[in-house]
């Protein structure tokens, strides 16, 4: 396996930061798109797993994360990341062409690939999506809703901080005390960002058209970030070749959870029946 880091630039001329996990002869391609607030390095074990399985991986840190350029959790538009989704496939096809490729995203990473699938021409085989943002799994307060949407139009920019309890991303105790320590994490949300997202969550939450690719949906069970019951009732409702499964006692992250090595499993034996 070889890692390649290198930058993508966006079409508002911001430099993307990229991470490649390539191996020799691979038989597909997989391309990682990362939750808010988080970063792709955190995906290591993730590409590693499908590194051994064939597979070499694409990913990068979303405009305003990681080493990417932008402001710290700010997008101008939804659509703005919506794109940057394409730009990875395309690079993924142009370096590794004629093979199955395969977008994988989590929670907002997983709404986004969701709309990608939706609204753009996906140009991939099949898809997965972990925990992806469609309903929260908490209410926020009505008046910081509220505040927030009104200060989207007029402070689009301005940062609040996102509520993020890292207490909810496992029930392994030390991936959300590596979570509150990194650096590259992000531990705020601009309002133009957040009234984007609880927009377009709202869309995705009537949504009841068609997915035209094979994709898999999974939720824990016990994810007190994003409703499972949201992700599981989406599945039922729109129409396309879904498979849904709901992990028993997981929280947000199953990638990182306590049966994690069965998540890989059971999501690479779906994607072997399908491409």
């Amino acid at each position: 396996m070889q890692v390649q880091e290198s930058t993508l630039k966006t079409s508002d001329g911001l430099s993307l930061y990229t991470r490649d996990w390539l191996i020799e002869k691979p038989k597909a391609v997989l391309v990682l798109v990362h939750g808010f607030g988080e970063h792709i390095n955190r995906y290591d074990h993730v590409a590693d797993f499908f590194n051994k399985n064939g597979f070499s991986v694409f990913g990068y840190d979303r405009r305003g994360h990681g080493k990417s350029e932008g402001k710290r959790g700010h997008t101008p538009s939804h659509d703005a990341i919506v794109d940057e989704i394409a730009l990875v496939i395309e690079k993924a096809k142009s370096e590794l062409p004629n093979l199955p490729v395969v977008l994988y995203g989590h929670s907002q990473g997983g709404h986004l690939t969701l709309f990608h699938l939706i609204k753009r021409e996906p140009n991939v085989d099949v898809a997965v999506v972990t925990g992806p943002w469609i309903q929260l799994g908490f209410q926020p307060p009505a008046f910081k809703v509220f505040i927030g949407r009104a200060l989207s139009k007029l402070i689009p920019t301005l940062s609040l901080a996102n509520d993020l309890n890292p207490d909810g991303l496992s029930r392994d105790k030390s991936v959300a005390e590596e979570y509150a320590k990194d650096p590259l994490n992000v531990f705020e949300i601009t309002t133009a960002c957040g009234a984007a997202m609880l927009d377009n969550a709202d869309w995705l939450n009537q949504y009841s058209g068609e997915i035209k690719v094979p994709l898999m949906m999974n939720h824990g069970s016990a994810d007190p970030v994003i409703s499972p019951e949201a992700t599981k009732q989406f599945a039922e409702r729109v129409s396309g070749d879904i498979t849904f499964k709901m992990w028993e006692d997981s929280k947000h992250e199953i990638h990182n959870d306590l049966d994690k090595e069965e998540v890989f499993n059971e999501i690479l034996g779906w994607i072997q029946t399908k491409i």
